[in-house]
């Protein structure tokens, strides 16, 4: 079978690790790179093996041996490579956000259903085996009806205004980079809330620097979550229902432990992933693929349009101002 033909725009860590986990599959070849920095893309390529190292990202879309682009640039370009990689044809993973509104997200899926292309928002927490695991406990009711749900994603982090986490021009700030992930569980377990509650803390460029928000659902059901870069607690999450909770363990967003307590008894489950976590949304892209799906069925387009609109709402309630 012809392998999946991939190239990676970005050569920040995440490329590295998404490089790594692309040598793991028997489906999937990384053949190219493309950086600012021509010698940079050099050295990556030489590290991976790959053919192509491009001084451009509109060469590497263009070219015809690529058959999927993954993209690792910083969020605030998220929508314009998205859109390169699209008109040229290619199919597109795109790190999560998948844009930096709901709008550049509508125009991203409206291209793409356009186009007949593949685009998926890089989730990967949603494929990992512990998710599934979750899943699975919930719908044999282990602990009942979901009551509510508690969740911190948080880091300490030094201000500095060029950085990646604070840059608004690179789409700084926590709730964007490590807020979409409470956000995101809360959207997989209970849904689209009917009502959000949110404050924030901002730097004195104009990002936030820590997040707070209450999201409200019916008969009284709620989630809490946090994210800040001003702390380094355990970054878990907390599934509570009628007669016990589930635990995500650190750090809930590539968990490979779950607590599960039912019923006055406790219960550890080790699940873990292969290779540095990529591999399974890899396999998610490869079999979407494989099938002639241009949406992944479990991370689908209203998903991520979704996560975009509450992104939007909750920043409109902490007062950012986009760049």
């Amino acid at each position: 079978m012809k392998k999946l033909r991939w190239g990676i725009l970005g050569l920040g860590k995440i490329a590295h690790k998404m490089a790594h986990d692309l040598q793991l599959s028997e489906e999937s070849e990384l053949r190219a790179v493309a950086s600012r920095q021509a010698s940079k893309s050099r050295d990556f390529a030489k590290k991976f093996n790959l053919r192509r190292a491009y001084p451009s990202y509109q060469e590497l879309c263009d070219d015809p041996e690529i058959d999927l682009v993954y993209i690792a640039t910083p969020h605030a370009f998220h929508y314009e490579h998205c859109i390169m990689a699209l008109k040229a044809g290619k199919g597109v993973l795109c790190e999560k956000p998948m844009a930096m509104n709901a709008n550049q997200v509508e125009e991203m899926v409206n291209l793409a259903r356009k186009q007949n292309a593949f685009l998926m928002e890089a989730m990967w927490t949603r494929f990992f085996p512990a998710t599934e695991m979750l899943l699975k406990l919930l719908a044999e009711e282990r602990i009942g009806e979901i009551k509510t749900i508690e969740s911190e994603f948080s880091f300490a982090a030094p201000f500095d205004a060029k950085s990646r986490l604070f840059d608004p021009e690179l789409g700084g700030g926590a709730l964007l980079d490590i807020g979409i992930y409470p956000l995101y569980l809360s959207h997989l377990l209970l849904g689209r809330p009917k009502h959000i509650e949110a404050q924030g803390e901002l730097t004195q460029n104009g990002v936030d620097l820590a997040v707070e928000v209450l999201m409200h659902y019916e008969a009284g059901i709620k989630s809490q979550w946090r994210s800040s870069f001003t702390q380094s607690p355990p970054v878990i999450a907390r599934i509570k229902g009628d007669y016990g909770e589930i635990i995500m363990q650190h750090r809930f967003h590539q968990c490979e432990r779950l607590s599960l307590l039912s019923h006055g008894r406790r219960e550890e489950m080790e699940i873990p992933f292969k290779g540095l976590g990529y591999y399974h949304e890899i396999k998610a892209v490869e079999e979407c693929l494989r099938k002639g799906q241009i949406e992944n069925p479990i991370h689908n387009w209203q998903a991520s349009l979704g996560l975009a609109q509450d992104l939007d709402h909750i920043r409109d309630k902490i007062k950012l101002t986009e760049t």
